[in-house]
């Protein structure tokens, strides 16, 4: 079988984060990082792609991988950023950045996590009967009927 990525992160609102090397059961890890628009209520959030914003409107935000002597500034680039690098092998980290009110940096990562790998093989070993599997279609229809279940309990 194909690998598949089971981990897709979406980050926004001045994201940052430590140095660190990721759990990844392969070495490449994806991603892209783009600026839209980021709008709220009292109720809720608006985040939406825009495109009269661009990087240099949000200052920081660097993603680094240090032990190599790179630096992606993303206020020097245009539209849509993608990156691979060695997310298992090399420390890396977004640092911090700070965006007007009405606009955020959006990233992403793409990756196959090593627990993630460790779950199928888990039940590949378990005895998994390939006919036991559901489409998303059946499995929102259980989670439905699980939810007004409970629901009714509740009234």
């Amino acid at each position: 079988a194909m690998p598949f990525a089971n981990s897709l992160t979406i980050t926004h609102s001045d994201f940052s984060n430590y140095v660190h090397c990721d759990r990844d059961a392969i070495a490449v890890a994806y991603g892209w990082w783009w600026v839209g628009y980021k709008g709220h209520s009292k109720d809720s959030w608006k985040l939406s792609l825009d495109g009269s914003f661009d990087h240099n409107q949000v200052t920081g935000g660097s993603f680094l991988i240090a032990q190599h002597g790179i630096a992606i500034d993303f206020s020097r680039a245009e539209g849509l950023v993608e990156i691979y690098w060695r997310g298992k092998n090399d420390h890396h980290v977004t640092l911090a950045s700070n965006s007007p009110e009405n606009v955020t940096r959006f990233g992403t990562s793409v990756q196959i996590t090593q627990s993630g790998v460790g779950g199928m093989n888990a039940w590949r070993k378990s005895g998994y009967d390939p006919e036991r599997t559901t489409s998303r279609d059946d499995r929102l229809a259980y989670l439905s009927k699980k939810l007004e279940t409970k629901m009714d309990k509740l009234h």
